[in-house]
């Protein structure tokens, strides 16, 4: 079994992060579907000998939400901006 730190690949315009490697021949014994719940993984891509174990990386927008606390303390006013 191999394992990957952030390694991303892409095939057809899709980015996965591959989180492990097994060889067919040791995956057979319990299956690929077994193993993707091991490394929980949504999609396994194979390559030679090989099961690559992944993840499909999705692309989202967002945008940074901002919200005021404000804290009286005697004739003072502190404000904290914390992300929602």
């Amino acid at each position: 079994m191999g394992k990957f730190k952030n390694r991303i690949i892409k095939i057809n315009d899709v980015l996965y992060e591959c989180l492990g490697s097994m060889s067919v021949e040791s995956t057979n014994e319990k299956g690929t579907e077994y193993w993707k719940g091991q490394w929980n993984a949504d999609s396994v891509l194979r390559s030679g000998n090989e099961y690559y174990y992944c993840r499909i990386v999705i692309e989202a927008e967002f945008e940074d939400i901002w919200e005021n606390h404000y804290l009286l303390v005697g004739e003072k006013v502190y404000v904290k901006q914390n992300r929602r």
